[in-house]
């Protein structure tokens, strides 16, 4: 895995540290021994990695010094300084250019080109003594990462959905059971609130202002529709006192058991999230990001700006410390065990994701947020990347395609 860099990067700016950081994350933990570090154009700082050597350095311990902890090597052994010059120079002095060069130029030239051979060979020599790179471990892992990025912002949307349902719930149990008025007034009372999490694409993603490290990526944003689910078996029985007090105590006994559906649900929800840091913590080159934890602060701030609905916060706040605590009891475990892959493993991640899929109140949302998050990730990168180009008529790409077009006719 071969890094291409010039040596004259003098300082660590973001757009520097961004490449690398993005390089490196979607790289398998297993590929660190494999990475070499190649320098152009380095006859100028006599052939070593000039200005840039520091700057990487200071990266590479910066990774070191953060979780994973990932000791890049960057010694002599892995470091190659390579210049060109002596090949722009043979095209040069050949027809139609012909260009002739003063004999020390040519003497400077051929030391370049002796200087840069030397170097190809010594990192051919080393490439060929490295133990080959599992491609399919970085595959693999680049899979997972992506579906958990994606599961992310819907997660995180659907916990805080989880617990307006909850409090709804709760709330309506209450009214419920304090209730004293007529049958056809209790009729009304009959239902379960229902909070369904509505996702509408963003024309183009919603940026934060955070570091690098901690960027939230925002392609769509989500509404919070409330509703009430009625049984309609109860709710047409009614005709007596009797058959009252039994539609409310049944109706009770729904909503307790829709509440705990809602718990099962969530914890599931944060078991698989916790899984999902964990594994990539444990698996990736570079330090992780949490996206769930920084969506859920979002969340968090969101509601404190909004409505400052405390028992909305509070929740939200337990889910986070619930998160955190399972992360760290998946870390002690792995700590204990250190053969990673038999601790989380690719299986386990798509298990995961299966078992997300299949809940009975929130499955089929996932899998169609996911979806909806796919879609807006593959329509925002065509947007950003294809240009329609419209030929002019005598320009240049117009006379090679009229070249190719002829050709091949």
């Amino acid at each position: 895995i071969c890094v291409l860099l010039k040596p004259t990067e003098a300082k660590v700016s973001v757009l520097f540290k961004y490449c690398l950081f993005q390089l490196f994350s979607h790289l398998n933990k297993s590929a660190v021994n494999n990475i070499l570090f190649l320098f152009t154009h380095a006859r100028g700082s006599n052939y070593t990695p000039g200005d840039t050597g520091p700057v990487l350095s200071k990266f590479l311990k910066d990774i070191k010094d953060n979780p994973p902890n990932v000791d890049i090597e960057y010694s002599n052994k892995n470091i190659y300084c390579f210049d060109n010059e002596a090949f722009r120079y043979l095209l040069a002095s050949t027809p139609p250019y012909n260009i002739t060069y003063k004999p020390f130029y040519i003497r400077q030239l051929s030391a370049s080109w002796d200087r840069s051979v030397k170097e190809c060979e010594r990192l051919l020599q080393h490439i060929v003594s490295l133990p080959p790179h599992k491609v399919q471990d970085t595959l693999s892992l680049n899979n997972s990462r992506q579906q958990i990025l994606l599961l992310t912002q819907p997660l995180a949307d659907l916990s805080k959905c989880i617990s307006d349902n909850q409090k709804l719930c709760e709330n309506h149990k209450k009214e419920i059971k304090d209730f004293e008025g007529t049958i056809e007034e209790l009729q009304n009372k009959l239902y379960v609130p229902r909070v369904s999490v509505i996702s509408m694409p963003l024309d183009k993603p919603r940026m934060c202002h955070h570091s690098y490290l901690t960027h939230l990526y925002i392609s769509y944003e989500s509404i919070m529709e409330v509703k009430q689910v009625r049984d309609e078996i109860i709710y047409e029985k009614l005709t007596t006192s009797q058959e009252a007090q039994d539609a409310k105590a049944k109706q009770l006994r729904v909503l307790e058991k829709h509440v705990k559906q809602l718990s099962k649900e969530q914890a599931i929800i944060s078991r698989c999230m916790a899984r999902f840091v964990s594994f990539l913590k444990r698996n990736a080159l570079t330090p992780f990001n949490d996206g769930f934890e920084s969506y859920v602060r979002y969340l968090i701030e969101t509601e404190r700006v909004a409505t400052n609905n405390r028992s909305t916060i509070d929740k939200l706040e337990q889910l986070l410390d619930d998160h955190h605590k399972e992360i760290e009891r998946l870390s002690d475990a792995m700590d204990k065990n250190d053969t990673i892959s038999g601790c989380i493993t690719v299986e386990d991640i798509e298990g995961c994701i299966r078992e997300l899929y299949s809940l009975k109140l929130n499955g089929k949302t996932i899998r169609d947020m996911m979806n909806l998050q796919s879609e807006c990730r593959a329509q925002n990168h065509t947007s950003g990347n294809e240009i329609n180009y419209v030929m002019t008529e005598g320009s240049l790409l117009s006379k090679i395609k009229m070249f190719v077009d002829f050709d091949f006719i």
